[in-house]
């Protein structure tokens, strides 16, 4: 499993869909679920788009700050994509 810091500037918003997307495009995941996976980052708040990357590449990336996972419970929310 990668692990994805979110402390400086890798914590930056941007950062974080970048990196998303690389490892989504890594994966061979469809132009069409990247995109709806970006759209879904931005249309809420720094959590939401961390909870929404950790949805889209959670199997294979543990997000973490300050040395502790940022792992979410978020229940069966209901995405778009």
């Amino acid at each position: 499993m990668i692990e994805y810091n979110l402390n400086g500037p890798e914590g930056n918003a941007f950062a974080v869909m970048g990196f998303v997307k690389k490892t989504m495009k890594d994966l061979s995941e469809s132009q069409e679920d990247i995109k709806l996976v970006m759209n879904e980052m931005m249309s809420g708040d720094y959590e939401h788009l961390i909870a929404t990357a950790e949805k889209a590449v959670g199997d294979y990336v543990e997000f973490v700050k300050d040395n502790y996972d940022v792992s979410m419970n978020h229940g069966d929310d209901d995405y778009d994509y």
